[in-house]
């Protein structure tokens, strides 16, 4: 009987180490390409953009993490700006690499590099309006590219066989926020 206990434990193990390689890879390679992102030209390039997220999700916690974190770029976004939308992503410890993923994944791809300039963007010493400014500026070339993440999100949802609403409250509940 012992051993079977010994071999769940060893198990169980051997899945939190998978995971945690799998997460670790994942965040030096989106942390090496912000650095080379960093040295290099200051303006986004739609071009040579590669998608974070190749291929779709297969868990569902996954799709909801997508769902929640699309809902959050739409609605933020939408109501408030960037300047807004990477408050509460600060706020709140969310993922700027996460949502870079979730818009990719729900076909917002071309948004990514706006955001990510934005976030490496600060204001100059006591100079909030060019910071706002230059926030307004990557705002009106996102609302160029006429994509509507909420719509995105609801239809990523249900190509994946999920509730758009239940996911979204169901990750919040999960106490992901």
């Amino acid at each position: 009987m012992w051993w079977m206990i010994a071999a769940g434990v060893v198990a169980f193990l051997i899945i939190l180490y998978v995971i945690g390689k799998r997460d670790i890879a994942r965040e030096e390679a989106i942390e090496a390409k912000e650095q080379g992102a960093r040295d290099g030209v200051s303006t986004p390039n739609l071009a040579a953009e590669k998608p974070l997220v190749s291929y779709p999700s297969d868990e569902w916690t996954e799709e909801q993490e997508v769902v929640f974190y699309a809902n959050t770029f739409h609605g933020y976004f939408t109501n408030g700006g960037l300047d807004t939308l990477l408050s509460v992503i600060g706020m709140r410890d969310l993922s700027l690499n996460t949502m870079c993923e979730a818009l990719t994944a729900v076909g917002a791809q071309p948004i990514v590099p706006f955001l990510k300039q934005a976030s490496l963007e600060s204001a100059p010493r006591g100079d909030t309006d060019a910071y706002l400014g230059r926030m307004r500026e990557l705002g009106a070339a996102i609302d160029k590219l006429e994509l509507n993440v909420g719509q995105l999100s609801q239809a990523y949802a249900r190509r994946h066989g999920i509730d758009w609403y239940d996911a979204h409250l169901t990750y919040r509940r999960d106490g992901h926020e």
